[in-house]
């Protein structure tokens, strides 16, 4: 029961965070200029740093077979210096967490699968929205709500083997 709320209070504070990258409305760095190669990639691999007024978290995101229904989302580091990870495998509809070092499978109802599902990858998709003009190097922004942003070693269209999605 005491995971369930340490998760819980975890996925709050991610989901703050991560929906900080959701909206780029504040002022960038101006490292874009148009291009459309994140928007093409069909695998993408990027950090983002986040600073709220909730706290702050620093995770890695990778991301397979995007634009299909087998979307595959992997995030990992830190929230608050509290390690923090999930996988979700759209493919499989499965979900792992990260726990002292190891993945475990998270076997959740239906209905808790749509609910992570659907805020995963809205978030992943506002990070890559953000990115759509980027072409090199970092990318930091202010959002609306004075959420400070910064995405860097962005990796288009790298190799993301299946098992790193299924430990």
């Amino acid at each position: 029961m005491r995971k369930n709320i340490y998760a819980i209070g975890i996925l709050i504070l991610c989901v703050a965070l991560a929906f900080s990258g959701c909206t780029d409305n504040g002022e960038d760095n101006g490292n874009g200029n148009g291009t459309d190669f994140v928007e093409q990639a069909s695998s993408l691999r990027f950090t983002v740093e986040a600073t709220t007024t909730e706290g702050h978290g620093t995770l890695t995101w990778s991301a397979k077979n995007i634009g299909t229904e087998n979307l595959k989302l992997m995030m990992e580091g830190t929230m608050d210096g509290e390690e923090f990870g999930n996988i979700l495998n759209g493919e499989t509809r499965w979900m792992w967490y990260l726990e002292d070092g190891e993945w475990i499978l998270n076997e959740i109802p239906e209905e808790s699968w749509n609910t992570f599902w659907d805020v995963w990858k809205q978030t992943f998709e506002g990070y890559r929205s953000s990115l759509s003009s980027w072409t090199g190097g970092e990318y930091t922004y202010t959002d609306g709500q004075g959420n400070t942003v910064r995405i860097y070693n962005v990796q288009i269209n790298p190799n993301l083997p299946d098992p790193l999605f299924a430990p």
